[in-house]
Parts: C-alpha cells; structure tokens; sequence
C-alpha cells in the first residue's frame, strides 16, 4: 500500500469543523493519485460507530476542535483496537505547542497541515507504508505460526520414527521413536546423547554424519546402524538426516521409515478411542467433535441438520431395581436397538448415563420430529429381558435444529435438552421441538415455575449430592471427592444447568450453596468418626463469595458438627477469583483458620493464570478439562500443563487434573507431574462414597 496504489482505496476518518478543510485534504490526496474513502464525523458516537463497523487506514484530527478535542478521538481510536495511523492536523504555531507533544506522547504518528501539501503527501505516503509493512507482518507470523502447528500435529501423528538432534543431544522426538526404543515419554530422552540409542561399532560413522549434516554439506544422508533399545535389545534401523530448526536454531532431523503398518490395528485403536464401551456407540468426546463439524457446515450455508436427545424415562428407578451392571446390559439392549435406526440418525452417541444423542443430517424440522417419534415408538414398543426381568421403558426426546444462527455445540446442547426436559415434564415418551419464539414468549413464566420447584426441593429434601473421587496419582494418603449437586422430582433425576441459573436469577444460590455445604460437612463429620481421612471439594459462586457471613456460618457449622480439622475445599473458578480478588483473599485467609482450604477450578485458561496463583498460593488448582482433553495432540496444552504443575510446586499446591475421560492422558499427567485426577474414566458421580483408594499407590 502506497499514496500511489490505485488499487487500494486509503480508508480515512477526518475530525474538522469546517467541512472545507477535509475536502481540502481530500483533493490533495487525490491529486497525487491517492484513491481517497474518508468519512466526516464531529463526535464520539460517530467515530465509535465507524470504527464498529469496519476497518479503516488512518484518522486526521484537526487541532484545536471546539467540539471533539484531538485527544478524546485518539482515546476512541486507542479502545477499538485497530491498527491505524493517526495524525494531528495542525497550522501555523500550533503544530509546535504542548497539546501536540502530550498527544505524539499518547500514540499521534505526526503533524500535518494543510498549509505544506507536499509535505502532508510524504507523512501520508510514509504512514501508509508502515501500517502495510505492520499488517503484513501480522500476516506471514499467522501464517508461519500456522504452517509450524500443521507441522508439529504431523510430526506427532507420524508414524515414522522422528527425532532432533543438536551437537548429538536430543531436542525432542515423536511418540513412534519413543515406542520404536521402548522409552516411556520424552521425559526419558530430551538431553541425553543420541549415541546412547546407537551400537558403539557405529558411533563414528553417526559422529561424521552429524557434523557433514549439520555444517548443510552431508556425504551421506542415509545410513545403516545397529539401534539399542532401553531393555538392552539390539536391532538394524535405516537413519535419514536432514537439516533442521526448531525455534529458529538450526539442528539436524533423523528419520527412521517405518516399514511394517498394520491398517487393522490402527483402524481399531482408532474405534476403541471414539466408543462408549459400554454400548458400542460413539462416546460423548466424539459426538462434541462430530456436532462442532455439523454446526461448522450449518454456518457456511452448506445444510441444515438437527440434534436428538433421547433420555431414557424413570432411570433412577430402575437402576434401584436392576443394579448397576443390569443397568448396564440395559443401555446395551437399547442402544442396539437405536443403532439399528442409524441411517436415519448420524453419529448415534451415548452423551451421559441413560442419555443418547444424535445428528440428523439435511432436514428440517418436521423431518427430524418425525424420526425422533420414530425413535419414541420404537423404544415404547421393545421388550428388554434382562436378569429374570421383563421390562418395557420409555423415553423422553427433544429436537432442535442446527442451522447458520446457533452459537455453539453447548447452545445446541442446551436447548435439545430443553425440550427434552419439556417431554419429560409432559409425562415422557413424547417427543418435543425447542421453538425460540415459544420459549421467550413463555420465559417469565417458566422462571416463575422454577423458582417454586426450587424452593419446593429446598423445603422438602428434593435435593440430594453426588460424590465423584479425586485419586492421587502418586499414592497420597486419604481420600477425595467432589461434591456434585441434583434435584430430584417426581423420580426424575435434573442435572444442575437446568436449575442453577435460575436459582442465580432469582437471587436463590446462596442458599442452595449453604444446603450443599451444611450437609457435606455432616457427611465428612460421620466419615473422620469412622476413622476415614476424607476431605470434600465443594464449589462457591460469586454470589456466595460476595456474602460476608459466610464465614461465620461455616464456622458454626463446623462446631456443630465435631469437625476439629475442616474437611473442606471450596472451589472457586479461576474468572471469579480474578473478579474478586480482595473477596478471595479474605475467604483464603478465614477458611485456613477454619482448618479448610480453597481450590481454583477451570484454571490455566486466563493469560494471567499463573500470577493470580503467585498472589493467592491456594491449596489446589484444578487444570481445566480443555488443556486435559487436547494435551495429547497439542503440544502448548502439555507445556502449559507442566507449567501449571510447576507454579503448584513453587507455591505449595496440589494439581487436579479434571476431566479425565480415557486412559490415554495418564502417562503425560503423570510425567507432568499432575497430583490428582478427576473424571468418568476414574469413576462417574455416585450416590455413595465408595470407591476404593487403596489401590492408588500401585
């Protein structure tokens, strides 16, 4: 971009109160054949809106204005965040008073005046040239932080062997190396020799090819050497080197070809990894992937599709009666049964417990109601035989359409089990189709109706906790669970999204917290009886963290109940702590007092993680299940995760790693050096404490 390129439009915001003297500056761009779009504007909500509303190349403000000072329009440029030029037009004496040192103090580019028009083209001429040469550069580093990711994903996907190598030492190297010299994880490789993985008979040759490599003139880039394994194994491997970089310091890549896939195996390990083992469908990890892509094409005006969610009726009641793992062959026998509807319904998933989702791709409403009613009719009419019972089930289904003006996976989420919920109040096996104008003509109302069954749950015991164990990796002694809350109505068991933001609304949190808290410290009190070291992890909103009798209650609660030692944990998020600082601190504090401590949860997600931990030193962090989930193919989430374990370490804090759905991301959380872990790969919520941690040091 230059004032000459007539391919480009110079996109200019002029503040003049003479509409003369911008036209004047118009001219004399043009003139010198500087396409011009400039916009006049005489105040902060105009220039506000513009800059709103697109990108532009440079503001020219008139010093002085009577109406809309220099200053102000450089505050507003500043706060929209665009890189654009801004300069001060200024005639005469005024181009050298104080005013215009303070605004080039601020981030002005320079002065202009319209009585030197040769000049005002060169400061132009110059302004756009850098601000191209500043976006340009944006550009390629995108572009070349992209192109290094693609090539960090591939290196890490490959299946040939991949190491790098400096002055002999290994900088990093694939999982196929590792798996190649049977080595645990990079742990056991970064800054050792490469010679130690090489027969000695063959440590010249290697030496040589290192060098010839490395100084990017190789006599020989493919060589033949005898490998050693880590259990003292010997075996021929062909080596190709090649010169290198990472971080932009030059090293020397090897590559050992792998010569023996098995298409079967990889295919399988592939299924395993996206299955519910439990009824062969897909799991909940795949079905996110699988939605995100549907609501991904929906945006770009490929087709529309929609989402059922299907909850079986009267689960709780029928778990009581069958057992846990006859509950189990039941979700088996339905979910060969939904499976054999597959063609109509995509990616046929188990998203929790007894509830099943799935995509219906090119539809539209009537379309997918009508498969959903289906699906209905067909669980209605199946007889399960299943451990001398005979039992006929039901479900609840909701619909809704995924399409160009939905947000997100967990929008859609959020009302197909809206409507669900909807099917299930109207007495289950019924289909029902999330309808956005219905439901904001009838949201007053139904907030309404919330609020009564909430409080109808707090006065008559329609609450109850879950208890999900937290296990050391490292053999810690005692145990751990987080406390999970549930309403109970009718049989039906209704998970905390449907309630808590009303219960937030209405101002009624606080006091379903304090219930969650009161009983939680009657059941830690009832386990140290028994002589069991159990400590309970419970989670505070922002509005209990605000109440300043809290700690006196807690207090009191503790006393009442015998509890000498707390018992306690309670989990603030990593947003709220950074909101209230002060409030946290204070809570920190009194709750050390009290023999309790505090936990922020979903951490490592804000820049400044790491500080606020520095400042607060609380007594867990629970990482957040983002970085948990993508840590095994992103190489910044592993690192931001020993990071954060490292920050624990410095502070004397223990890590919760949160999440936790498959065996996969044991061994990094472990060489991370992660303390706990937390998920349904663990254990899912239950009602009762007892899972069994005597097995945690092995």
């Amino acid at each position: 971009m230059s004032i000459s390129d007539k391919n480009h439009h110079l996109r200019l915001i002029l503040v003049e109160d003479a509409a003369s003297d911008g036209q004047e500056i118009i001219n004399l761009l043009r003139s010198g054949g500087c396409p011009v779009l400039a916009e006049r504007v005489q105040n902060a909500a105009e220039i506000r809106q513009l800059l709103t509303e697109g990108q532009w190349d440079m503001v020219i403000a008139r010093l002085p204005h009577p109406d809309f000072p220099p200053a102000e329009v450089l505050a507003e440029t500043v706060r929209s965040g665009q890189d654009l030029s801004f300069l001060i037009l200024a005639d005469g004496e005024v181009a050298h008073d104080n005013e215009v040192m303070e605004l080039l103090r601020a981030g002005a580019r320079g002065t202009i005046s319209s009585m030197a028009p040769e000049h005002l083209r060169l400061v132009i001429g110059r302004e756009l040239q850098d601000l191209e040469g500043r976006r340009a550069q944006r550009y390629f580093t995108r572009k070349y932080f992209d192109s290094e990711q693609r090539g960090w994903q591939l290196l890490k996907r490959s299946r040939d062997a991949i190491a790098f190598v400096r002055d002999g030492i290994f900088l990093h190297a694939n999982r196929a190396w590792m798996d190649r010299f049977g080595l645990d994880g990079l742990w056991e490789l970064r800054g050792e020799p490469l010679l130690e993985l090489v027969g000695k008979e063959d440590h010249n040759r290697i030496k040589n090819a290192l060098r010839s490599c490395a100084e990017r003139e190789p006599e020989e880039n493919r060589l033949e050497v005898q490998g050693r394994g880590s259990d003292g194994g010997s075996f021929r491997v062909e080596m190709e080197l090649q010169p290198a970089a990472i971080d932009g310091e030059p090293c020397v890549q090897i590559t050992i070809r792998e010569r023996s896939h098995s298409k079967e195996l990889e295919n399988r390990i592939r299924q395993l990894k996206s299955m519910d083992q439990i009824t062969g469908l897909f799991n909940r990890r795949y079905f996110l992937r699988r939605l995100e892509a549907e609501i991904k094409k929906a945006r770009q005006g490929h087709f529309d599709s929609a989402l059922i969610y299907l909850e079986l009726d009267d689960f709780a009641a029928i778990r009581e009666r069958l057992g846990v793992a006859n509950s189990d062959l039941l979700l088996a026998n339905i979910a060969r049964l939904l499976r054999q509807k597959s063609n109509l319904a995509q990616g046929m998933a188990r998203f929790y417990s007894h509830t099943f989702t799935a995509v219906v791709r090119s539809c539209n409403a009537a379309t997918a109601t009508k498969i959903a009613d289906l699906l209905c009719r067909m669980v209605e009419r199946h007889t399960v035989e299943i451990g001398g019972h005979s039992l006929q089930v039901t479900c609840s289904v909701g619909v809704t359409l995924i399409n160009d003006s939905v947000g997100s996976a967990q929008e859609v989420l959020a009302r197909a089990a809206k409507a669900c919920g909807e099917s299930r109040e109207a007495g289950g096996n019924c289909v029902t189709q999330f309808v956005p104008v219905v439901e904001d003509l009838a949201e007053q109302e139904m907030q309404g109706a919330w609020v009564k069954r909430i409080r109808r749950a707090l006065e008559n015991e329609g609450l109850h906790l879950l208890y999900q164990p937290i296990v050391s990796l490292h053999g810690a002694p005692g145990e751990k669970y987080e406390v999970l809350l549930r309403m109970r109505e009718e049989g039906q068991e209704i998970s905390p999204a449907e309630f808590i933001p009303v219960a937030q609304q209405a101002g009624l949190l606080p006091e379903v917290e304090r219930w969650v808290i009161g009983n939680s410290i009657r059941a830690v009190a009832e386990r140290h009886q028994k002589g069991l070291q159990t400590t309970l992890f419970v989670k505070l909103s922002e509005d209990s963290l605000r109440d300043e009798t809290l700690l006196l209650w807690i207090g009191r609660q503790l006393r009442e109940a015998g509890l000498s030692e707390g018992g306690l944990i309670f989990e603030i998020s990593e947003k709220c702590a950074l909101n209230h600082l002060k409030e946290v601190g204070r809570l920190s504090e009194g709750l050390r007092k009290l023999k309790c401590g505090v936990a922020l949860d979903h951490f490592g997600i804000a820049p400044n993680a790491i500080m606020l931990q520095k400042r607060l030193k609380v007594s867990y962090l629970k990482i957040d299940g983002s970085l948990i989930s993508r840590m095994d193919q992103d190489p910044e989430s592993l690192e931001k995760v020993r990071r954060i374990n490292q920050t624990a370490r410095d502070t004397g804090s223990s890590t919760i790693a949160q999440f936790v759905e498959s065996a996969n991301s044991l061994s990094l959380l472990w060489q991370a050096g992660v303390n706990y872990i937390q998920g349904y790969f663990v254990q899912e919520p239950s009602t009762s404490m007892q899972y069994d941690f005597s097995g945690e040091a092995s």
